[in-house]
């Protein structure tokens, strides 16, 4: 590597590493449900090593029921160890491995094209990515996902150029691990592996091939055989797209969510709606990205080299799993489309710099100015207008409860207070709470004093006590009432 690419690769990882993890712990603000559950999962594994159920070092979490893969929770252990059990340390891995994501990107693209100017410019494009941002700033287990698979490429690049059988095999570790990380990478993982071992044929005969099938077998088969359990299709069923359709109809549903992942709209305008995905009025994609792109198309088509193939595949299956599910399109699961699209604006930017420099000075001033007011809206803004999409209230909520509750032998919580308990356990777990209906009765706990918490009530709703101790207002710009604490 030259001195000028060193460089660039600092500054870069400079770069990334300031965007993710600038305020990290207060934006996005407050962790949500699935934070908190990673969170308090990976601490009982750490202290106690069971999670909150008790079943010792599980394959699978069993979590809020939708059993969550075990390589962010364990990751998750290591963070906790060594930051605590707080919201930088439930976002650390994410934040941590989508800066790693960069670097190892420009690798993989450096054995795939002899010009280093494409590596570059499509890892600096990750970099500044909303896509690849938004998610690395979240406790989301699909960065440590994206980095595994990506990592699982370069050394399937490096047996491209070495032609030795230990990058495949480390490459098949990988993409394997990244299985094990988020759900959408289960069906990934698996399609890349078989490409790979295709595409590599002529060059690993047929006693390696033998080996490498073992070898895949090997790490994808506690994989298959959980992902087919009873437990293991819990998720599909909680979140795929063709509840409510017929069997002839399943390829049409499909076909549709596919193609909505290739939607201007979803790209460029306004994401999934999902306030955890992405901001208001922006989607994954920066605007000045969609000429770019369109370019770097019609550049990939010209290409006569073997890396155009693997563009084409990552482009037209990184959507498949996300399209399998409901709702659909989705930001998240489809995130790995991040990686070709960096790609085919990287390409839009060179072709645009050697025919038309005019066009290309033009266009770098309307990324600055779009990228400049994103990151305006994101810091500013977005905190303090998605607060209920991040769990907004119930942090708060732990803290006054904590300060009322040796009065009362009861805390009582109102199931309206959804998945309360969790956050609860996370904040405060020696706080021991019961979770109630509306429809509870008071003597059931005798005539012991209850302190009871309910979702903010307003002046037309009927109370459940005369005595209010104290209310939670959110710190949003009309400082709603989120919750409030009962004497009953």
């Amino acid at each position: 590597m030259r001195k000028k690419e060193l460089v660039a690769i600092v500054f870069l990882l400079v770069l990334a590493f300031l965007l993710r993890f600038y305020q990290l712990s207060s934006i996005p603000p407050g962790l949500y449900i699935d934070e908190v559950s990673i969170g308090y999962n990976a601490y009982t594994i750490l202290t106690k090593g069971e999670d909150e159920y008790g079943e010792k070092y599980p394959f699978l979490f069993r979590s809020l029921d939708d059993y969550k893969p075990p390589v962010y929770i364990y990751t998750t252990s290591l963070s906790i160890l060594l930051f605590g059990k707080n919201e930088f340390a439930v976002r650390f891995p994410s934040a941590f491995f989508s800066v790693l994501t960069i670097p190892i990107f420009f690798l993989f693209l450096s054995n795939l094209f002899k010009k280093k100017t494409i590596p570059l410019i499509s890892s600096f494009i990750l970099t500044i990515s909303p896509w690849h941002l938004q998610f690395g700033r979240g406790g989301f287990e699909v960065s440590l996902g994206l980095f595994l698979f990506t990592t699982g490429c370069f050394f399937a690049s490096l047996f491209l150029k070495n032609n030795k059988l230990l990058f495949l095999v480390f490459a098949f570790t990988f993409l394997a691990l990244s299985a094990y990380s988020y759900h959408t990478f289960r069906i990934l993982a698996p399609i890349t592996s078989i490409v790979f071992l295709v595409f590599f044929l002529k060059k690993i005969g047929i006693k390696k091939l033998i080996i490498l099938i073992l070898i895949l077998i090997v790490l994808f088969l506690p994989f298959f055989t959980l992902s087919f359990s009873k437990t293991g299709i819990t998720r599909f069923r909680q979140t795929h797209a063709f509840t409510t359709y017929k069997t002839t109809e399943y390829p049409l549903v499909f076909w549709k969510n596919y193609l909505a992942h290739f939607s201007f709209l979803f790209l460029f305008s306004r994401g999934d709606g999902i306030g955890r995905h992405q901001i208001v009025d922006f989607g994954p994609l920066l605007r000045f990205e969609l000429p770019l792109t369109l370019l770097g198309l019609y550049t990939l088509w010209k290409i006569k080299n073997k890396s155009r193939g693997f563009i084409i595949f990552l482009l037209l299956t990184s959507p498949i799993p996300a399209s399998l599910a409901t709702p659909s399109p989705h930001t998240l699961r489809s995130l790995p489309m991040i990686l070709p699209i960096s790609i085919l604006a990287a390409l839009g930017v060179i072709l645009l710099v050697k025919r038309a420099k005019i066009f290309a000075f033009l266009i770098s001033i309307f990324f600055t100015l779009e990228f400049s007011l994103y990151l305006h809206y994101y810091f500013l803004h977005y905190p303090k207008t998605s607060l209920m999409d991040w769990g907004g209230g119930y942090k708060e909520l732990v803290e006054k409860t904590t300060k009322y509750a040796d009065k009362y032998p009861i805390v009582a919580v109102s199931n309206k207070l959804q998945f309360a308990y969790i956050y609860f356990l996370f904040y405060n777990d020696k706080l021991k709470i019961v979770t109630t209906n509306e429809l509870w009765n008071k003597k059931v706990f005798g005539n012991q004093p209850i302190l009871y918490i309910s979702l903010y009530i307003d002046k037309n709703t009927n109370k459940p006590s005369n005595k209010l101790i104290d209310t939670v207002y959110l710190p949003n710009l009309n400082k709603d009432g989120f919750a409030q604490l009962w004497e009953i």
